[in-house]
């Protein structure tokens, strides 16, 4: 079973998109989406939907991704 997770990327860190899907595939992830979100009174941000094969994985890329400062949600079987 597939595993995913959601990066958002805010306005001010846009320009750091290549860094965020570089963490997700250091993981074992790869990047399969990319959507504009534009929540209330938060600006547009970015969506970056990734896949894992394997929940290890995926776990990795959560706690690496947001150790580098990007909002993450997951993982969740895909």
């Amino acid at each position: 079973m597939s595993r995913m997770i959601e990066v958002y990327l805010g306005e001010a860190q846009k320009g750091r998109r290549a860094e965020a899907i570089r963490l997700v595939a250091e993981a074992g992830g790869r990047v399969t989406y990319e959507e504009s979100h534009e929540p209330p009174k938060s600006g547009k941000s970015i969506v970056l939907t990734a896949e894992f094969d394997s929940l290890e994985g995926s776990e990795r890329a959560i706690k690496d991704v947001a150790a580098g400062g990007f909002h993450t949600e997951g993982p969740y079987d895909y």
